[in-house]
């Protein structure tokens, strides 16, 4: 009697299964890279801007005298470069003005005390905070130092107790200088 013997296609299965899985992997790849947009080049910038000067010279050299509609188009690292080039914002510089200004950021009862904050927008070191607090019988006065922040100054602060103040309705006066520079915020608050 002749034995036979049995081959094992477990691993000829296995090895058909990867090979599919690979194809439709590959396909999904190519179909998915296909489907979005291409990009317009990846030549270094030195290169895209020497080529479109090149482009610019024989546009404007043409035979009307007139530039044909490619040398209007700039290239996006032009243009990030003409942003980095201008001013962050345009007029006067804040900063040099004689006047402060800024705004009152908060003013709410918290606990038992009156808080008010406030932003003076120029970058100040030093300085003081004059606040006013008024009502129709009675006139509160405080005062705080000027605290700088990165590109602003602010008041260090006010928390009056309310017991001191009483209810009803108050005007906020700030009066804040720094050397010969000074302003006024103002509010109202309901307490």
């Amino acid at each position: 009697m002749r034995l036979q013997k049995k081959t094992n296609k477990k691993p000829i299965i296995a090895a058909c299964i990867i090979v599919v899985l690979g194809v439709v992997l590959a396909c999904g790849y190519f179909w998915l890279h296909k489907s979005q947009p291409q990009e317009h080049s990846s030549k270094p910038a030195d290169q895209t801007t020497k080529q479109n000067s090149d482009h610019n010279k024989s546009d404007t050299s043409t035979s009307s005298g007139t530039t044909s509609s490619r040398a209007n188009h700039t290239q996006p690292e032009s243009r990030e470069k003409e942003k980095e080039a201008q001013p962050q914002y345009e007029g006067e510089d804040i900063n040099s003005s004689d006047s402060l200004s800024g705004v009152i950021t908060y003013s709410a009862v918290v606990g038992q005390n009156l808080v008010i904050r406030t932003s003076i927008n120029q970058s100040l070191s030093t300085g003081t905070c004059q606040l006013t607090l008024s009502s129709s019988s009675k006139n509160i006065t405080k005062s705080s130092n000027i605290v700088p922040n990165p590109s602003s100054s602010t008041c260090e602060g006010f928390d009056i107790p309310v017991s001191e103040i009483g209810s009803g309705s108050w005007n906020i006066s700030i009066a804040i200088s720094s050397g010969s520079q000074s302003g006024k915020l103002s509010g109202n608050v309901q307490i």
